[in-house]
């Protein structure tokens, strides 16, 4: 039988069906689009042991919010689970569609944090709550702010997919509360122009020379810096040409792909990367299709770092961190924000500014010191003085 209260049955109404045992069941049915296109939409949404005259308040609440979604024509699976939604994403969007590291990433963190936390919730049933407690339970398992915010981005991009296919109504990461907090960033860890060219001559002869020097002198990424190929680099004028970069997927070969932005950059060399490419070029067959640093894979590269990293007492300071040196070294020496930009290959000069906004700050220190300098002079009176032409 079908029961009605207030006005809103105009598209949707609920049922009662006593049971055998002598409980009721409550059904929220409602019809969704028009025309021939149109169908119902029905759920239980509560069974009540025993008969009674009016429906439960979820049972109202839950007629509303199917009628609320049906005005658009759309009312989402109500049997789809979160782990399902997650493979079908990483299925048909990520390996198709996104880079094969990143896939690799994105897969990892699904299988190995999110489905297994989510195993048994509904993508209807997801509330900030939930990702709160998620947030909460990794940090107790020892995990950074910084790998959490990674998994909160995971899900989001995983549900933003589902909204966009119809799988699910909203992605209930974007409300305020469903995010992680954000952890304080850690202090980027530079070396002065003194201390990269110390670096240089302590890794002389092995094989992190050219990976260092490379690094030093182009503030070119770890990828970049092993996919360089030699019709890249031309010698007499001092250039390379950033257009490849070498990536490492677990299971997979090595690829020599486009960079990071898909985009290429020319970079200026200085005398030591000149040299030290020249000499590299006399001492070996280097064909114009081979590789400037050969025969290293990315995770042997970071291994060795590592250990000279230690041996050289520099604590905490990654091969990456060459990039951040070289950068910083631009800044410093008063080049400006886009020319920055241009060099380290971001597709926007706010990311340059986001990530090194320690260093800009300092520059603006140092401006407003000279210009409080220039105006300590004593003043001049005027009138029958030599005035400056622009």
């Amino acid at each position: 039988m079908s029961v009605g209260y207030d006005a809103a049955m105009a598209s949707g109404h609920i049922e009662k069906r006593r049971n055998r045992d002598g409980s009721v069941s409550w059904r929220v049915v409602v019809r969704v689009g028009y025309g021939r296109g149109a169908r119902r939409e029905s759920r239980v949404v509560c069974t009540t042991e025993r008969d009674q005259e009016k429906p439960p308040p979820k049972v109202k609440a839950a007629l509303k919010d199917i009628e609320r979604q049906a005005e658009s024509g759309f009312v989402p699976p109500q049997r789809l689970m979160l782990p399902a939604l997650l493979d079908m994403w990483l299925d048909t969007h990520v390996d198709v569609d996104l880079a094969p590291k990143t896939a690799y990433v994105y897969r990892r963190i699904v299988e190995t944090h999110l489905s297994p936390a989510f195993v048994n919730f509904r993508v209807v049933d997801l509330r900030p709550m939930h990702m709160q407690d998620y947030y909460a339970g990794k940090r107790d398992e020892g995990l950074s702010d910084a790998a959490i915010h990674y998994h909160y981005r995971t899900i989001h991009a995983a549900l933003a997919w589902g909204v966009g296919i119809e799988l699910a109504a909203r992605n209930v990461c974007d409300v305020k509360e469903a995010k992680p907090r954000r952890g304080k960033t850690p202090e980027k860890r530079t070396l002065s122009a003194p201390q990269m060219l110390g670096l240089i001559e302590a890794v002389q002869g092995s094989d992190l020379e050219l990976p260092v020097i490379l690094a030093v002198a182009t503030g070119m990424r770890r990828g970049e810096v092993l996919g360089l190929h030699w019709r890249d680099v031309d010698l007499e004028a001092a250039t390379v040409c950033v257009c490849s970069s070498l990536s490492a997927v677990p299971g997979r070969d090595l690829e020599v792909k486009e960079t990071k932005t898909n985009r290429q950059r020319i970079i200026d060399l200085p005398d030591f990367a000149v040299a030290a490419l020249r000499e590299e070029k006399h001492r070996r067959v280097c064909p114009p299709g081979g590789r400037v640093v050969v025969d290293l894979h990315p995770d042997k590269l970071t291994k060795l770092w590592r250990e000279k990293a230690d041996a050289l007492e520099l604590d905490g300071v990654r091969f990456h961190d060459l990039r951040h040196s070289y950068a910083t070294l631009l800044l410093e020496s008063g080049a400006e924000v886009k020319a920055v930009q241009e060099a380290l290959g971001h597709t926007k000069a706010a990311t340059t500014m986001d990530i090194y906004l320690h260093v800009t700050d300092r520059m603006r220190e140092r401006r407003a010191g000279l210009l409080r300098q220039a105006f300590d002079a004593p003043a001049e009176k005027l009138g029958g003085g030599e005035v400056k032409s622009l």
